[in-house]
This record gives C-alpha cells, structure tokens and sequence, in this order.
C-alpha cells in the first residue's frame, strides 16, 4: 500500500471517530430516574418510578408478557376449557349460529334467551365462558359475542356474582395466553361485568389473579409520550387503564389500595380532599 493510500485510511478513521465524540458530546441529556417507595410521596414527583412487586410474585405471570403466544406451552386446565366449549359448539349445546357483520363476527340465538329459566341461563354462560382462552378466530368470536349477548339478559345480573371464580379464572387465561388484540376484548369484557351491581366490589379479592398480567404492559408504556393513539401497544394500555378506572370506581374504598398493590403505577383519577 503506498504512502498516499495509507494517509488516506488515517485520515478516514479520524474522521469516524471524531464524528463518534461529536455525537456523545452533543447527545441529549437524559435524566436519571430514581425508585422510590409506592404510595410514597416522592412518587408524584417528575423523574420517579416506583418499585415494582418482588420477584416471588413473577412465576405467575411471566407467561403473559410473550408478543406471540402461540410459542407458549398452554396448561392443562386452559386446554381442558377450550375442548369442553369446542364440544358444547360442536354437539349444539349452544343454540346459536355465526353471522358474518361488516367489521366483526356476531351471533344469531336459536332461542329467546330472554325467556330461558335461571339454570340454563347459567349453564349458557358457563360454556361461554369455557371459551374466553380461544385463539381461534371463530371460537373467539362466538365465546365472546356470546357471552357479551347474554349480559343484557335481566337474569344474568344475578348469576354472574355467583360466577365470579369461573369468570375469573378464564380471564385471567385469555389474558396469558393471548396477543395484544385478544387481551383489549377480555378487559372490554371485564368493564362491562363490573357495572353490574354489587360486582365491583366482589370482584376486589380476585384482584390478585386478575391484575398481575397487566402489571408489566402498564408499567412499561404508561408513561411514554412516542406512543401514536393507532398503536397496538397504546391501545393495550389505554385499554388497561380505562379498567382500573372503572375497577376502582365500582369496587369502593378499599379498591384503590388494592390496585396499587398489583399495579403501582397506576394512579387515581379521583380527587381527594
């Protein structure tokens, strides 16, 4: 290599590694943020994060954070729901049929459920709700639009509080198992069963089962302002938020603190004298 040739490769490594430094030198400021205490005071401070729970509490829901679950090993008891609403779909236990709408799958009933006695009221949300797990379009669809039909029935608001553990339970396993999209209509699902008298507050010692998915997808975007409204990943999380809202208004005194136990970057959007 001539003399010319290597002043040249010099001076092109000056160049780069100048250009580095220029780059660090006038890199923007980030601030440091520090942790600190939940229900602290200095967590209303700019510049703060609070502690998340402590780790004895991430076996049960690190299952729920994966972007694609179809790479999940699903349990036992998931598989044994979504078998037991594929048969009661399949033998006709549930009297309805699929109806292509404009923007989504709906659902016809062959009966008036209105006019259905209080057990088989029951025994139809029961197998609806086997269903909530569901990646497969269809029967997502048809356990979701199902069960959604059924809360308008007069009878439900009396079943459903006594459902509450069955209910729960499949929540918490669409909400696992599912992608982004699936995780909006469970918790879409959830705001709706709240309103219903007396729920909110009985639904405030499943918290603990219900919430802790939703801990990391909060906690990790709550705060970010990149976000576009068209994102998936902003709709999650408003989509979350808007829950724990309407958890909180509906559950009484007792639910805020219970929240925060789950979520501590949730933060009330009541207004305390």
């Amino acid at each position: 290599m001539s003399a010319h040739n290597i002043k040249k490769v010099i001076h092109s490594k000056d160049y780069i590694t100048q250009n580095k430094r220029d780059q660090i030198m006038y890199e923007k400021h980030r601030p440091m943020i520090k942790l600190v205490p939940a229900f602290s005071v200095a967590s209303t401070q700019k510049n703060t994060e609070v502690f998340a729970l402590s780790k004895k509490y991430d076996h049960c829901t690190k299952v729920a954070f994966f972007k694609n679950a179809n790479h999940l090993k699903v349990d036992d008891i998931t598989k044994n729901m979504v078998i037991r609403f594929k048969e009661a779909y399949q033998s006709r236990e549930l009297p309805l049929v699929p109806v292509d709408g404009i923007r989504k799958k709906t659902i016809s009933w062959n009966v008036d459920v209105n006019r259905l006695d209080m057990l088989s009221l029951r025994d139809l949300i029961q197998k609806c709700v086997w269903g909530f797990p569901c990646n497969e379009m269809l029967y997502e669809a048809i356990a979701l639009e199902a069960f959604d039909s059924l809360l308008s029935v007069s009878g439900t608001s009396h079943i459903i509080p006594q459902m509450l553990s069955e209910i729960v339970q499949s929540c918490r396993k669409a909400l696992d198992y599912g992608n982004d999209i699936k995780k909006v209509k469970i918790l879409e699902i959830v705001q709706k069963i709240v309103q219903i008298p007396h729920v909110g507050f009985a639904l405030i010692p499943y918290y603990k089962q219900l919430l802790p998915p939703l801990r990391k997808p909060y906690s990790r975007i709550a705060f970010s302002m990149n976000q576009s409204s068209n994102h998936l990943s902003y709709k999650l999380t408003h989509s979350i938020h808007t829950t724990l809202v309407v958890l909180e208004e509906t559950g009484g005194q007792n639910s805020l603190i219970n929240i925060k136990y789950i979520i501590p970057h949730y933060q009330s959007t009541k207004q305390f004298v």
